[in-house]
């Protein structure tokens, strides 16, 4: 008996194109019927599982990109700070927690700007004249600059550290100036006497006047 000849014209089953395959078959059709639907499912499932890792490709390419996205923008704000504080303005609780999170060197850094500031701060309104200010800004400005040479001249302190406390000293000095000129142009500072002989004066006119 002459084998069965079944002839599928224009398929897209088995090759993904189009055009006329050809088989010889030398068994029941039911059975090469039945061949071809497995073969089917098959490229189905081939098919499913490219589309799949596809899939996952363009997901990763995507998180990547939002990746470097956000580290960008993380960049951008720790630039941000750190020219705050080499200008001398004080943070925000917002800014030192990104810098808490996100950096925490420059963190501890700003703390302790912050805590020098403070304590200054404190001292300028303690002085009793404009006299006793300026002075003790100029006091201020001459110890943080004797510290910079110190550590500039360090023979233990090499490199990249020797560079980050000399910019932190910098930083140190900068917000030392705001608070200066912050103070000084107060009402409590344009109240006070300019020199103690001025308050001298004041006083002999109370006793005497």
């Amino acid at each position: 008996m002459a084998p069965c000849r079944l002839i599928i014209y224009r398929s897209n089953y088995f090759f993904g194109r189009e055009g006329a395959i050809y088989m010889i078959i030398t068994g029941p059709i039911s059975n090469t019927v039945k061949k071809m639907e497995l073969e089917f499912k098959l490229q189905e499932q081939k098919s499913d599982i490219s589309s799949s890792k596809e899939e996952e490709e363009d997901c990763s390419i995507i998180a990547e990109m939002n990746r470097r996205v956000e580290d960008s923008r993380k960049r951008q704000k720790i630039l941000s700070v750190e020219m705050k504080l080499k200008k001398g303005a004080s943070l925000s609780a917002g800014e030192l927690e990104d810098l808490k999170r996100n950096n925490p060197e420059l963190y501890e850094k700003a703390v302790r700007i912050e805590k020098e500031r403070e304590s200054y701060r404190y001292q300028l309104r303690k002085a009793g004249t404009k006299e006793d200010v300026k002075m003790l800004h100029t006091q201020k400005v001459q110890l943080l600059n004797a510290e910079a040479r110190s550590i500039g001249g360090h023979p233990n302190i090499q490199g990249s550290k020797k560079g980050d406390h000399i910019e932190e000293i910098g930083m140190r000095t900068a917000a030392a100036a705001s608070e200066y000129n912050e103070y000084k142009g107060s009402a409590r500072y344009a109240g006070l006497p300019e020199n103690h002989k001025e308050i001298k004066k004041g006083q002999g006119r109370k006793l005497y006047g």
